[in-house]
């Protein structure tokens, strides 16, 4: 019986790896089991070597470990490539035409295989080859001994706009490699019993999370030119977006898709705009605008490897620097970072909410991880309440004259802001230093005046918001401190330490908003723990100084920079034994 099952689905490009995976996801899902499903693929308009890795188990799982249980191969390479990722006792599941020739390492290292000559049997039983990858899903419900219903329910969610003749030919697929191999060998089993009772959850990643949030803040204008891995909030907004009136553009460039999101913000309208750190280089200057002309914006950039082009398909966490200090001149901002689906959603609600109220640019930092992974996710909750700050949209309710727009009459920094275009309301928005009604100045006492009072605003953010979130033993001996996407592993890493009496005990401090920081509440939060560990994905540890400036120096940093997210097994050895990794 098993607790865990990690299961890798790899092939050529344009041979339904995703399809296969999130399937395979999906019927485990349906089932009442906790999954998570992390995929790889190359930077290649075409070809290369694709991965899915669907980690299955009866407790919640937020990560991928590096080793496999069940490898499904479509070519020969996928056997070359990741046969020494399986446990003892592992199972390979192919076809007969890519397995080698010569099969006694496999033997030699406990593997087993189960290779199907599928072409005849598809043939025999008149079924077009094309289905032969549900014929595969079928062996592994079989091995997992969990039956076929769930998997016919993912395979009608696939093939929902296919037709009937679609649905079930791959349902009959699935059947026969169920019944092909069901009871066949008791050296293979994997079988894993689903909860009595199930959790009402769905698979999603935190792109379409991010979609949904911006939906449910009532977001009305979305600009972004593609750009892995952030192009499929895009792709989930141009899809849902217009039916409940939000404008979607695909801008021609990243400088353009700024420009209109900034436009459409000045025009009393929420928006965001979504890109990756080659496109944020790009939005800079514009990004410097909206602080110096006070207009709201929500960026969202999801990470990948840089610089430059880097890696561009793959994780990284090294854009934390440029979040907070991108764009000439110093003016207010928040950055943030989500750690999983969830967060997303109710996170992108939160900052279009505080870039209304603050006037400021707030920038969110996913990744391609948890951009592009697939979590198993409670149901999102009601919409957070909207705050639209001092937005005024009724004449009435201007009350001075002529209109102020950058007042210096406000305590937090904060001045009120018209809709354009209204009575009483017109202003002047530029990028120049300016004057209480918008007016260009050069006079530099005005500038101190409208420079104080734009940084006023940074007290009043980090008083409002929630940097931080604890998980872990109460009475922790070491204390781990990250951000973003590594809050899945560090989870279940932890998890498995602290059950394992004879360990110290851990705890983790995920700093969820990364800017501006709460210094002395860091500081004390962190000041019981004997030890600290700073976990990154990147070469420096980016929130080193931020630590440093808090008074906590750690006595350890796991950062890993090859463009792999932390997998929970190598993550537990490295928590384990203190070490410092350079880049494996």
């Amino acid at each position: 019986m098993k607790h865990h099952i990690a299961i890798k689905v790899a092939g050529p490009a344009g041979s339904g790896i995703k399809s296969i995976g999130l399937m395979l996801q999906k019927s485990f899902q349906r089932l009442g089991l906790f999954t998570f499903g992390y995929t790889e693929y190359p930077s290649l308009i075409r070809g290369g070597h694709n991965t899915f890795q669907v980690d299955v188990s009866v407790k919640p799982v937020n990560s991928s470990t590096q080793k496999i249980d069940i490898l499904l191969a479509l070519n020969p390479e996928s056997i070359s490539l990741h046969a020494d990722e399986l446990n003892k006792n592992g199972v390979i599941i192919a076809d007969k035409s890519i397995v080698p020739a010569d099969t006694s390492l496999l033997k030699k290292q406990n593997i087993h295989l189960i290779d199907l000559n599928i072409k005849e049997i598809l043939e025999k039983n008149e079924i077009p080859l094309i289905m032969q990858n549900s014929l595969q899903l079928g062996v592994i419900m079989a091995i997992c001994n969990l039956g076929l219903d769930s998997l016919y329910e993912a395979i009608d969610w696939t093939f929902e706009k296919k037709g009937d003749d679609v649905k079930n030919n791959n349902k009959k697929s699935a059947s026969i490699g169920y019944t092909l191999v069901e009871g066949t060998s008791k050296d293979i089993d994997f079988s894993i019993i689903p909860p009595k009772t199930k959790k009402d959850t769905m698979v999603i990643t935190a792109n379409e999370a991010n979609g949904l949030g911006f939906i449910a803040g009532k977001g009305q204008f979305y600009s972004a030119y593609p750009m892995t891995p952030s192009t499929n909030i895009l792709h989930y907004l141009a899809l849902h977006g217009p039916e409940r009136g939000i404008v979607v553009r695909q801008a021609s460039n990243e400088i353009e898709a700024i420009g209109v999101a900034m436009g459409a913000s000045n025009g009393g309208v929420r928006a965001m705009v979504g890109t990756s750190g080659g496109g944020m280089d790009l939005m800079t200057e514009f990004i410097s605008m909206l602080g110096i002309a006070e207009i709201p914006l929500v960026i969202i950039n999801a990470q990948r490897s840089g610089p430059a082009t880097g890696l561009p398909t793959w994780q990284e966490q090294s854009d934390l620097n440029m979040a907070k200090y991108a764009g000439h001149g110093e003016y207010p901002r928040i950055v943030c970072a989500p750690g999983d689906p969830y967060e997303a959603y109710v996170m992108t609600q939160e900052c279009l909410n505080l870039a209304d109220v603050y006037q400021i640019p707030v920038i969110m930092l996913t990744d391609k991880h948890v951009a592009e992974s697939f979590y198993t996710t409670p149901k999102f909750p009601h919409p957070i309440p909207i705050n639209r700050g001092k937005l005024i949209i009724n004449e009435e309710d201007i009350k001075e004259k002529p209109f102020l727009r950058y007042s210096l009459d406000t305590p937090d920094g904060i001045s009120p802001r018209t809709v354009p275009g209204l009575k009483g309301g017109i202003f002047l928005a530029s990028s120049d230093e300016h004057s209480q009604e918008g007016y260009s100045t050069e006079d530099g006492n005005v500038r101190i005046d409208q420079q104080s009072k734009r940084l006023k605003k940074n007290e009043a953010i980090i008083k409002a918001i929630n940097n931080f979130e604890y998980y872990g033993e109460k009475d922790a001996d070491v204390l781990i401190i990250s951000w973003g996407s590594t809050k899945g592993a560090i989870i279940d890493s932890i998890t498995e330490l602290n059950e394992d009496k004879s360990s110290k005990k851990f705890g983790f401090l995920q700093i969820k908003y990364l800017f501006p920081l709460n210094y002395e509440k860091l500081s004390k939060l962190a000041s019981k723990y004997k030890k600290v560990i700073l976990v990154e994905n990147n070469s420096t540890g980016q929130l080193l100084p931020d630590l440093r400036l808090a008074g906590i120096n750690p006595d350890s940093m796991a950062l890993r920079f090859d463009g792999k997210p932390f997998f929970k097994d190598e993550l537990v050895d490295e928590i384990r034994n203190f070490k410092l990794t350079k880049g494996n």
